[in-house]
């Protein structure tokens, strides 16, 4: 069922898609750049005939989201939160169509990413690792892989103790993946995976301050010397993403769809305790921490417990200046800061 004039009388006789006007949408699509406004408007619907009807969609485009130029021209006009979006057709890509596309998908999105110089986490890595010529990298919290998908390593290891990646199997042969604890995975597993010491390591796990710190701490002793740490969810912009219980979170009146948790505290630790690491965080991508192993420049001075004690409304007050933070546009605000 490749014609959309086909699909869309395909779906002429389901109820729901008829009344809604979708149907008419779907017979003006010409170009992959409204395939993508199309599918990004009804991507998180649970409609189960417009679900169908969008898995059939991706089949039926795919090759030309890949290779048409509008692609380009569409994703250019968005802000950098587009990329998520981009993210999860890939996904659907990989879940409905297959593992091969869906991966020549992502690298065109890192691709893309890339020749604009987007700050995120994904860019981050690559940008180290081209940077710097590094072989290996560890992502611990991996979820759909959304990242651990599109960066390019010549060596990757996943720890994530619920897989959620579609087609899990076909990972590529540079790829591994443990579905464990990320405590498990430490130091045994880490050892065999990186003799010669990690490169890259990525930390987005359970969102609370206790178990970022420990990945962190995990991972210090297997960091090479000229290693980095990026860190997600650094920063939370108001209270309610700030709690460390995701269905707590949920429930406060301030709730707008972001938990970040409390792993903001593990930048204020490592700034407060450890006197041989640089630390800051990138304003982007809901907060970046980047750890390497150097003598900061300044640190802080809380104690264990005000740290564990510390409320929204108190960190929110000099967030900037204690989580150290750095507003970066662009790689060449990344070269300036990282030199």
């Amino acid at each position: 069922m490749n014609d959309l004039s086909q699909l869309a009388e395909y779906y002429q006789h389901q109820p729901r898609l008829k009344d809604s006007g979708r149907l008419d949408q779907l017979k003006q699509i010409e170009e992959p750049s409204t395939v993508i406004h199309f599918l990004l408007g009804n991507l998180y619907s649970k409609e189960g005939d417009l679900s169908n009807m969008i898995h059939h969609l991706i089949k039926a485009w795919s090759g030309k989201l890949l290779k048409d130029a509008s692609i380009l021209e569409y994703f250019k006009s968005k802000n950098e939160y587009f990329v998520h979006d981009l993210v999860s057709i890939g996904n659907l890509l990989r879940g409905f169509i297959g593992a091969k596309e869906s991966d020549v998908f992502y690298s065109e999105i890192l691709k893309l990413q890339m020749n604009d110089q987007i700050v995120n986490r994904s860019t981050t890595v690559e940008y180290l690792r081209k940077k710097n010529n590094f072989k290996n990298y560890l992502e611990i919290g991996v979820f759909v892989g959304q990242n651990y998908l599109q960066v390019q390593p010549e060596f990757a290891v996943a720890v994530d103790p619920v897989p959620k990646i579609p087609k899990l199997e076909e990972l590529p042969g540079h790829k591994k993946y443990y579905p464990i604890p990320s405590d498990d995975y430490f130091p045994e597993l880490c050892k065999k995976d990186f003799p010669d010491g990690l490169d890259i390591v990525f930390i987005d796990g359970l969102h609370t301050y206790d178990q970022s710190l420990k990945d962190v701490i995990n991972c210090l002793p297997f960091l090479n010397s000229d290693g980095w740490i990026i860190m997600h969810d650094c920063y939370p912009k108001y209270e309610a993403a700030s709690w460390p219980s995701m269905e707590k979170s949920m429930q406060h009146p301030t709730f707008k769809g972001v938990w970040n948790g409390d792993v903001y505290k593990s930048i204020l630790w490592l700034r407060s305790f450890r006197n041989d690491l640089e630390v800051c965080v990138l304003n982007k991508d809901h907060g970046l921490g980047i750890i390497r192993k150097k003598k900061p420049g300044m640190m802080l001075s809380f104690s264990e417990k005000e740290i564990k004690e510390m409320n929204y409304e108190f960190f929110e007050k000099k967030a900037h200046h204690y989580l150290n933070l750095k507003n970066v546009n662009s790689f060449t605000d990344l070269d300036e800061l990282f030199s």
